[in-house]
């Protein structure tokens, strides 16, 4: 199985765990917590997750593991950071709900993230 399979076959899962992730404490804290607090928390969550998993099932890294782990949380906070702001854009600005607005914002992120990690993060020797 090559790389990119392997990504879209871990991606849709940690996809659907973050989104799991963040339905699971946006129905329970609403109430108390705003939207995009609540997406935040779950991306820390969802963030430990997705880089275990793509370490050691996509790009097979062998490298040391705080250095990867920072460059990770590096790409990833870039992501939170651009996702957040679609979040805002789409919910404030357009009206749309926001279950819906975090779906919209995912799927863009899972594009940008590939691209990122295959470049970055995991990016191998002479590369």
């Amino acid at each position: 199985m090559n790389e990119q399979t392997r990504f879209l076959l871990t991606g849709a899962y940690n996809t659907a765990f973050g989104y799991g992730t963040f339905v699971v404490l946006y129905l329970y804290l609403q109430d108390v917590l705003h939207y995009l607090v609540i997406a935040t928390l779950a991306h820390l969550i969802a963030v430990v997750n997705s880089f275990l998993t793509q370490r050691s099932l996509v790009f097979r890294d062998a490298s040391p593991i705080v250095p990867a782990f920072l460059r990770f949380n590096l790409a990833t906070a870039a992501s939170l950071i651009l996702g957040l702001a679609g979040m805002a854009l789409l919910v404030d600005g357009a009206g749309v709900a926001p279950l819906i607005s975090q779906a919209i914002v995912t799927v863009i992120s899972v594009i940008v993230m590939y691209l990122t990690h295959r470049n970055y993060t995991f990016r191998r020797p002479g590369q």
